[in-house]
C-alpha cells in the first residue's frame, strides 16, 4: 500500500542519515543485510563488504578481536541477547577509530526470522581526551615528585652546614671572648 511505502521511505531516509553506524541482518530465506553510510565510515568497510566477516575481522584492531568473538559467541549460544563493548577499527593509513559497539539479537515479529542489529557510535574524540588527561596527570605527578625530591635534597643541603654552624657557635660560646665577640656569637646561636 501507499502508506506503507511512504513509511518505509521515511525509515530508509532516517537509517541512511543517522550519524550512528547501523547494520541490520535478517536470517530469513533471502538473508537480508543492510548497512548505512555511517557504518562504513566508522569501520572503513565498503558497503558491499559490510557483512563479510573476514573483512570485518581484518579491520578490527587485533587486540579487540577476541573480546568481540566472545561477545558474538555468547549471543549465538543464546546466553545473551545483546552485547556492548568498545572496539577499535583500523582504517587505511593506520588511523584508529574507537566505537561504542552494541549488538542486539531478536526475532522479527512479522516473520519470526532471527535478526541482528548493530549500532556503533564514534567515541574516538572521547578516548583521545581521556588519554590526554591521563598524560597530563602523569606529567603533573612526575613534576610533583621532582619538586619533592628537590626540596628534600635542598633541606638536607641546608641543614647539614647549619648544624655545623650551630655546633661551632655553641663551642665558641664556651671559650673566652670579648664582649663584642660574645654578642656576635650569641646572635649566631640564636639565629
Amino acid at each position: 500500500t501507499e502508506d506503507l511505502q511512504v513509511e518505509e521511505a521515511r525509515m530508509r531516509s532516517v537509517f541512511e542519515a543517522s550519524p550512528v553506524g547501523l547494520a541490520l541482518r535478517e536470517y530469513d530465506e533471502n538473508e537480508e543485510r543492510m548497512v548505512n553510510p555511517a557504518y562504513s565510515r566508522l569501520t572503513s568497510i565498503p558497503t558491499k563488504d559490510a557483512h563479510n566477516e573476514t573483512v570485518f575481522r581484518q579491520t578490527m584492531h587485533p587486540e579487540d578481536l577476541l573480546r568481540w568473538e566472545l561477545m558474538i559467541k555468547s549471543i549465538d549460544s543464546g546466553k545473551e541477547m545483546r552485547g556492548k563493548d568498545e572496539f577499535r577499527f583500523i582504517h587505511p593509513g593506520g588511523r584508529v577509530v574507537w566505537v561504542e559497539y552494541l549488538h542486539r539479537r531478536f526475532k522479527n515479529p512479522a516473520s519470526g526470522a532471527r535478526q541482528d542489529v548493530v549500532a556503533m557510535v564514534d567515541i574516538t574524540a572521547l578516548k583521545e581526551q581521556t588519554q590526554d588527561l591521563i598524560k597530563s596527570k602523569e606529567q603533573a605527578e612526575q613534576a610533583n615528585l621532582a619538586k619533592s625530591q628537590f626540596l628534600a635534597m635542598m633541606s638536607h643541603e641546608i641543614r647539614t652546614p647549619m648544624n655545623g654552624v650551630i655546633g661551632m657557635a655553641s663551642l665558641l660560646l664556651e671559650t673566652e671572648q670579648t664582649q663584642e665577640q660574645r654578642e656576635c656569637t650569641e646572635t649566631i646561636a640564636k639565629s
